[in-house]
């Protein structure tokens, strides 16, 4: 475990509960939220506005769920010079060599294997799998999903519960893989599939 950091979590909707358990897992001291529309307490922690209304903090995570909304989010932070920390969650396993981005989730039980490289500001859900040398782009979302091994996925793609990317196959950017899609050949830029096999049902 790393040394201890002040963080503050950017969104206080459920997404931001779930890293703060993350986070508050690996040793972290969560000191608020920051949302401009809920503004109720979040497990026992302040909810503000803006980020300069909180304490001093050594960075912040975003934790929205939306891909789109999470990207623009995070831009405007880097814009500021904020910094932005990544919640990862003690019981997933991270090769030594994998390559992480900043502003990236990784949950409980989650595997990023060997040679692998994870984008800025992903979300790699509980027991999700990211395969030995495969490629995670920017703002993507594995929610309980599995990607073989040499597989590339686009910025801001997302891989529904139980979907399953076989080997050597790519996922285009804000492609959609949902309903448990077992994915056999190449998903098209901003396609939506599901099915066993996978089958375009949107483009």
């Amino acid at each position: 475990m790393g040394h201890t950091q002040r963080v503050a979590i950017i969104g206080a909707g459920q997404q931001g509960e779930v890293v703060w358990d993350c986070l508050t897992a690996a040793g972290h001291e969560v000191v608020g939220f920051v949302d401009d529309v809920v503004r109720r307490p979040r497990v026992g922690l302040p909810v503000v506005g803006d980020l300069d209304d909180l304490p001093p903090v050594d960075g912040v995570v975003v934790a929205i769920g939306s891909n789109a909304a999470r990207r623009a989010v995070i831009l405007r932070l880097l814009a500021r010079g904020v910094s932005l920390l990544n919640a990862i969650h003690p019981t997933a396993s991270i090769a030594s060599n994998a390559q992480i981005g900043r502003g990236v989730t990784i949950l409980a039980g989650a595997v990023v294997s060997t040679g692998t490289v994870i984008g800025d500001g992903t979300i790699l859900d509980v027991q999700s799998v990211v395969g030995h040398h495969s490629t995670v782009g920017g703002y993507v979302h594995l929610a309980h999903a599995g990607v073989s091994s040499r597989c590339t996925v686009g910025e801001g793609a997302f891989l529904g519960i139980g979907c399953h990317v076989l080997p050597d196959l790519s996922v285009g950017a804000w492609a959609q893989c949902v309903g448990e899609a077992y994915v056999t050949k190449a998903v098209p830029d901003h396609a939506t599939v599901c099915g066993r096999p996978a089958r375009l049902v949107a483009h």
